[in-house]
């Protein structure tokens, strides 16, 4: 699966009905890099970033999202 990452300051969602309420959020942070997660309803499946500053602005994003990461 591939996904577009967009100018920076923009986020990407993709949802994914076959599969639930799954749903891909990705951001270009700009100097800090790319995150990417993927979640369904409130729960997070995967978190993905290219560096550390990435992940905690990734991570959160997810909390504004609504959801858990515990």
């Amino acid at each position: 699966m591939s996904l577009p990452i967009y100018a920076v300051g923009e986020v990407f969602s993709s949802a994914d009905s076959s599969a639930g309420n799954r749903e891909h959020l990705i951001v270009n942070w700009g100097t800090p890099g790319v995150g990417a997660l993927t979640k369904d309803g409130d729960e997070l499946l995967d978190l993905w970033a290219t560096s550390d500053k990435a992940e905690h602005l990734q991570r959160e994003q997810a909390k504004i999202e609504g959801v858990r990461l515990d």
